[in-house]
């Protein structure tokens, strides 16, 4: 957790040490198109057995009235190596085999905005979406990977810091929770971890469409 913390401060220092330009008159963006990296962070089971890892996504709002957007988010984490490899060994039956996890996800949602200043918006995002938890395998001669597919929330929170005219600077934190059963690939590389929580502070740029 102190390890997010020192991230999220390093980020908002940065966003503000940059120069920005006030927002024009009128009505604020109708669209929003961005991309965000971020450093994940993981609790418990998932944490044990494959540590920390690093997040992309990709968004786009469409604003329904003023202060509220429609957004659509497209993101992968990548959580890297499993810490504890014999689990993959005795999966595949392959000795030496190593066996890594990773999550795409498609969430939709609403996003509340709140105008700060002339160069500052804050909003808050909440998103119900689709999760697919994907192992991949190798053996050093061929890969492979499997994957299961899970209902899954999102919420997050963050300050669009503008720039130019029609490109902002994204600081954000979310977090991200999903459903597993007792069969699927999840509960099993993670020695019968469920419903993970997993959280993230990323930076990224967004541009007004229109």
């Amino acid at each position: 957790m102190a390890r997010v913390l020192l991230v999220a401060i390093t980020l908002t220092i940065l966003a503000s040490s940059l120069p920005a330009t006030a927002q024009p008159s009128g009505d604020p963006p109708r669209e929003r198109l961005g991309a965000r990296a971020a450093f994940t962070g993981t609790l418990g089971t998932l944490n044990r057995h494959f540590g920390n890892g690093y997040d992309f996504t990709l968004y786009f709002t469409e604003r329904v009235w003023k202060p509220l957007y429609f957004e659509v988010n497209i993101g992968a984490t990548y959580f890297g190596d499993l810490l504890i490899p014999e689990i993959g060994e005795h999966f595949t039956g392959q000795l030496g085999i190593a066996s890594e996890m990773r999550l795409a996800y498609v969430t939709i949602g609403p996003q509340y905005t709140s105008i700060m200043s002339e160069t500052k918006t804050a909003y808050i995002s909440l998103g119900l979406g689709i999760y697919t938890v994907s192992m991949i395998f190798d053996t050093g001669v061929k890969s492979f990977d499997l994957s299961d597919q899970h209902f899954g929330l999102s919420g997050g929170l963050g300050m669009f810091w503008r720039i130019t005219d029609n490109w902002n600077i994204d600081v954000n934190a979310t977090v991200n929770t999903l459903q597993t059963d007792d069969d699927d690939l999840y509960p099993i590389f993670t020695g019968g971890g469920k419903n993970p929580i997993i959280y993230g502070v990323g930076l990224g740029l967004a541009m007004d469409l229109r």
